[in-house]
């Protein structure tokens, strides 16, 4: 993530199945000056979302779909003047677990879709 974050053209990136096999993505200053959007697809690995306040300004859209074992969104994500949109798949037992650690005043803020249908940048 380190070297991703800081390509400056990057607009879009998706990361799916073992694209990405850590348990924690942490996005930290200076991170994706210009990207719109990040979908996180099938990250079995995935517990923890780090974002630091004021990076990824320019993000309209967060899908994290299937990420059965993430246990938070990051607060960060209240702060995200450019955020239109978040789209979340996941179980009962995974949408409860998020609610249960303060992300459901995150999700509130947030308009939200349904399905994870592919996208096109």
């Amino acid at each position: 993530m380190p070297v991703l974050q800081k390509l400056p053209e990057l607009l879009y990136l998706k990361l799916d199945d073992y694209a990405y096999t850590g348990k924690e993505i942490v996005i930290s200053h200076d991170g994706f000056p210009r990207l719109k959007v990040l979908s996180l697809h099938r990250l079995t690995n995935l517990r923890n979302m780090q974002v630091e306040r004021g990076v990824v300004p320019e993000l309209n859209r967060l899908e994290i779909c299937n990420c059965p074992y993430l246990e938070s969104l990051p607060e960060e994500l209240r702060f995200m003047t450019s955020l239109d949109e978040l789209k979340m798949v996941t179980s009962a037992k995974g949408a409860s677990k998020l609610q249960d650690h303060v992300a459901s005043h995150i999700i509130s803020n947030i308009p939200s879709e349904s399905d994870c249908s592919t996208i096109q940048p």
